[in-house]
């Protein structure tokens, strides 16, 4: 599918980075304002256009899973949060990213706690009701909780290939007929996906880069956040947040202890982006319009094969 582009692997700890390992390519990359949209936003009319492109390629991989389920014998249910949802889902990812939305930033922080209304049901981007309980809205959730725990580990097995539902090894089963069968229908988004790879090869091997984490690991504990993952800093309030539920519903005083959460989770928020506005930001943004630049050149008209093409 098409998303927003993940630019660096994993780094669990500022230790690991102490010294930059020689093997890492010292050719300086190039910087850009990460303000800006990106060439292929552009091209595509927007943030919010791409991430349309993006919803519908999902919601057709989710109804070819179902078909591909639903032949085995197991209920599954086309799910895609809805395209407002799914923009939020966007802008986050794209905090994540280093290339997001100011206002979504300031609202939502990573989107986690703050997704979270004082009685345990969630928001939106666009502040408007995604389910009326405190459980996510996909329905698959609730089947597969019928299931005993030998059939959810065959369902997972037909949707993923792996009793760890897709979290080990290659990912295969429906999962992998929806996404071979995708990119035979659709094969203008193979290409535009490719550049994903690229982005995170350049950077990920990029000695500027590895110096650019060192530095935000540091202004994070200079303002008193300890955090483990530049990609996914956020990650810790997630886990935060699961302890305010037991089987689905909120626990005793939720509203005082997830607003609490929520204020803390904006801070990082913040914190942040005004440390990676003086580190990463600039070195992701810079190789991402390098190398969509270069690929718009050089592909001619696949923006309008991917427009023409749907789904």
């Amino acid at each position: 599918m098409v998303g927003p582009v993940t630019a660096c692997s994993r780094v669990k700890n500022s230790s690991s980075l102490s010294k930059v390992p020689a093997t890492l390519n010292t050719v300086p990359l190039p910087r850009a304002d990460p303000e800006l949209p990106s060439p292929l936003e552009s091209a595509f009319g927007g943030s919010d256009a791409l991430a349309d492109v993006r919803y519908r390629a999902t919601l057709w991989k989710s109804k070819r899973i179902a078909e591909c389920m639903e032949g085995q014998g197991w209920t599954f249910t086309p799910y895609v949060p809805s395209a407002q949802s799914f923009r939020f889902d966007y802008n986050v990812e794209k905090w994540q990213t280093l290339v997001g939305d100011s206002a979504a930033r300031a609202r939502w922080g990573y989107g986690n706690s703050t997704r979270y209304r004082l009685d345990g049901s969630t928001y939106d981007y666009d502040g408007a009701a995604l389910s009326d309980s405190s459980v996510a809205p996909d329905p698959n959730e609730k089947e597969v909780a019928r299931l005993s725990v030998g059939q959810q580990q065959a369902r997972a097995e037909a949707q993923f290939g792996s009793e760890a539902a897709g979290t080990e090894g290659g990912v295969v089963g429906c999962t992998k007929e929806a996404n071979d069968a995708f990119e035979r229908e659709f094969s203008a988004f193979a290409e535009l996906n490719a550049l994903q790879d690229e982005i995170a090869k350049r950077t990920s091997t990029s000695a500027d880069m590895g110096k650019a984490i060192e530095d935000w690991f540091e202004c994070m504990r200079e303002e008193g956040f300890d955090v483990a993952d530049p990609i996914n800093p956020g990650i810790a309030i997630d886990a935060d947040v699961a302890k305010l539920f037991v089987q689905g519903e909120p626990v005793s005083g939720f509203g005082e202890r997830i607003a609490a959460l929520q204020s803390r989770e904006l801070a990082m928020a913040a914190t942040d982006w005004n440390c990676r506005l003086k580190t990463l930001n600039p070195l992701f943004a810079g190789v991402r319009a390098a190398v969509e630049s270069d690929f718009l050149e050089r592909a001619g008209d696949l923006v309008e094969r991917v427009k023409r093409e749907g789904p």
